[in-house]
């Protein structure tokens, strides 16, 4: 039987063993490591990363001499999640709606790392130079991070939560436990709309809903940011209301359909 893939450069399927224990490791790893993960030498993994680094797909960090995936290994994820279906439609609409608002949106996901900005619309004026497409945000500190933290399952929101707790300075106590942090997102799992103003940036303010698809899982958050005062954020106010609505006309674009709550 032939065989259907055709043929292949070897030296590429070797080197791609790298990518993957990269892309599989919880923190960067010495170059030791990567090798016997990959099954290869020391001096022949060495090889590899180097041209790696050249394309921007691994960095090394100067201070420890340990390897990760680079920014350009993000481009390429990006690039292929932008491709998805209700990703797609989800973002076709994001323009008109933050023009009509005037304020800056943006279209995160999960990962297993957390919630990132897969893409974002800016505002007629830039107001937070941090905010980008790739930037990953913060689970306990931000209303795109706490509502993911709501609405997610347990056993997905704790490695994240853990791991985010142990970069925290030791002089800030490590945050809350994570059995607290869950109690405080009653609120948000309620309304399915998360809510900051002013922190963790002053001055600005941020409301993040979900979209769902037909099978009532999170496909994505989209997050409304502007300065404080300006973002109404008010159970009833208009930005709040306006970003609820948006997102909920595209969850039933995605064929989603409201549980009926039945007497």
């Amino acid at each position: 039987m032939s065989d259907k893939r055709g043929r292949g450069i070897q030296s590429i399927e070797v080197g791609g063993r790298l990518l993957v224990v990269l892309a599989e490791a919880d923190a960067p790893l010495m170059l030791r490591e990567v090798a016997e993960r990959a099954r290869m030498t020391s001096g022949q993994a060495h090889a590899y990363l180097v041209s790696y680094r050249a394309l921007g797909l691994v960095e090394q960090d100067p201070a420890t001499q340990r390897y990760q995936l680079g920014p350009f290994a993000l481009r390429l994820g990006i690039a292929r999640l932008r491709r998805q279906e209700p990703l797609r439609i989800i973002w076709d609409a994001v323009p008109a709606f933050a023009e009509s608002i005037d304020l800056m949106v943006t279209m995160s996901i999960w990962t297993e790392s957390g919630p990132i900005i897969l893409r974002l619309h800016e505002a007629p004026f830039q107001i937070y130079s941090n905010i980008r497409s790739g930037a990953r945000y913060s689970l306990a500190g931000t209303a795109t991070g706490r509502l993911f933290a709501a609405l997610l399952p347990r056993e997905t929101i704790e490695p994240v939560f853990e791991a985010e707790r142990r970069r925290l300075p030791r002089n800030n106590e490590r945050g809350p436990a994570f059995a607290s942090f869950l109690r405080s997102l009653a609120e948000v799992r309620r309304e399915r709309c998360s809510i900051t103003e002013g922190d963790p940036v002053p001055d600005i303010s941020a409301i993040a809903v979900p979209v769902f698809d037909l099978n009532d899982q999170l496909v994505a958050a989209l997050t409304v940011i502007g300065r404080r005062g300006i973002v109404d954020c008010r159970p009833q106010g208009r930005h709040r209301r306006a970003t609820s609505e948006f997102a909920e006309q595209l969850s039933l674009r995605l064929g989603h359909r409201p549980q009926i709550v039945r007497p």
